[in-house]
């Protein structure tokens, strides 16, 4: 799963959020017919793209508490979006093949730092199942991050 996102803040600070959310590990389900799901560990992918615009890949199982941590329903940033335009937010969004971002539990979160930050949500993304084709995990079945 992808969670794309737009943050502001003072640079050092935003750089050392960012540094949390690269260096968190998530436990990846991988399934095979006949055997016993197994879990390994991946590490957090975030990517840059242009206009300051950062996606954060992970496991769809963890989304519930990613989404939670960046604040993808909190009234803040329910605020932020409303000042960003719903006509440009739809726009960018439609031009980033995003989704809407889905409705989940705001139990859980993880500790990340979010010191003199702001995050913009834009969307989320859905990854499709991967086969392994080869290796140790050859024929076992996960989300293709």
């Amino acid at each position: 799963m992808h969670a794309v996102f737009m943050v502001y803040g003072i640079k050092h600070e935003v750089d050392r959020f960012l540094i949390d959310l690269q260096a968190h590990k998530f436990p990846l389900r991988m399934f095979r017919e006949g055997k016993k799901d197994i879990e390994i560990q991946v590490q957090g992918r975030l990517c840059c793209a242009p206009f300051g615009i950062w996606e954060y890949c992970f496991p769809i199982e963890s989304m519930d508490k990613v989404l939670r941590t960046l604040h993808f329903h909190s009234p803040e940033a329910l605020k932020n979006r409303n000042k960003f335009g719903k006509l440009r937010l739809a726009l960018l969004r439609l031009g980033l093949k995003l989704e809407k971002i889905p409705e989940f539990k705001t139990d859980k979160k993880f500790f990340w730092y979010r010191e003199n930050i702001t995050i913009l949500p834009l969307g989320v993304r859905y990854d499709d199942e991967l086969t392994e084709p080869a290796g140790p995990y050859k024929g076992w079945t996960h989300e293709g991050i």
